[in-house]
């Protein structure tokens, strides 16, 4: 047993470093008076703590102000960077003229995307370094022209991806209204 010179505890010798000439046990070491830099009130802490307590780090943040999303006021400090309303009417005028739902990848599509997973992750087929509509290196993905075909394919980076799904769509993706706890499925 090594009695500790900070806290003054007898701890067993395991709880002191092995190497250390110190007299301080594990949790001691280190520790030393610090100045708060928010409060300027002295306090122990081990390296690297400048602040006192969760106020002082509340206190210590930059405070960040936002526009509204519904009525684009300038509005803060907000509490918490997700905060998107500057009210609660705000909010809710949103959320009753938005559409609440999802898009959700049919069936076909799920199908499609993994049959060509499989066999790129096989060797069957190789995915290109890149893309065939820009010429960009990155992300390649496999466009189908039809969910029938599967193995039918334009390699293509996201970008172009989105735009030319959106130019000629397959169908590849459906609305589910939410209403409550379930699902509503709208074609």
């Amino acid at each position: 047993m090594k009695k500790c010179s900070k806290c003054e505890l007898s701890e067993p010798e395991v709880r002191f470093y092995p190497t250390s000439r110190s007299t301080r046990c594990t949790a001691c070491f280190g520790v030393y008076p610090r100045v708060c830099r928010q409060c300027g009130e002295t306090f122990h802490a081990k390296p690297g703590v400048v602040l006192c307590s969760s106020q002082c780090r509340a206190l210590d943040r930059p405070q960040t102000f936002k526009n509204c999303e519904e009525c684009n006021v300038r509005f803060g400090p907000v509490s918490h960077l997700k905060q998107r309303f500057c009210s609660v009417s705000c909010r809710a005028s949103a959320q009753s003229t938005g559409r609440t739902g999802q898009y959700v990848s049919t069936r076909e599509a799920q199908r499609a995307t993994r049959t060509i997973r499989y066999h790129v992750q096989k060797g069957n087929i190789e995915r290109p370094s890149e893309c065939e509509e820009c010429g960009e290196r990155g992300k390649i993905e496999g466009a189908h022209y039809d969910y029938a075909e599967p193995l039918r394919v334009r390699w293509l980076c996201t970008s172009c991806h989105r735009l030319w799904d959106h130019q000629v769509p397959k169908g590849g993706v459906r609305w589910e209204q939410f209403t409550g706890k379930k699902a509503k499925r709208v074609s």
